[in-house]
């Protein structure tokens, strides 16, 4: 899948609208939503069933521990603290050389 800026799509609309590739529509590099031509065949059935099978999964967890769907996504957010972990752990990593 192509990811592409709004301006870029609008820039060039006959030619992606046209074509046969699955875009990802970005404005400053967040989605804005896909473009999935007609032409394209579906993904297949078995990513669909993982896709089930992580809902199932996610709902599961939210069952057994009582989270609601915001904390469970707090949880995978890297940019805040994970509680629970020695200090030198819970700050999300930097990239970049030290020193």
């Amino acid at each position: 899948m192509k990811s592409i800026e709004v301006g870029e799509f609008q820039d060039h609309i006959v030619e992606y609208l046209s074509g046969h590739e699955v875009l990802t529509i970005e404005r400053d590099g967040k989605a804005l939503g896909y473009y999935l031509p007609a032409n394209v065949t579906p993904q297949p059935v078995r990513q669909n069933r993982a896709l089930d099978q992580l809902g199932e999964t996610v709902q599961r967890i939210l069952d057994e521990t009582g989270m609601t769907e915001d904390e469970l996504v707090r949880r995978f957010d890297l940019s805040e603290p994970l509680e629970g972990l020695p200090r030198a752990l819970r700050t999300p990593a930097t990239h970049g050389s030290r020193g």
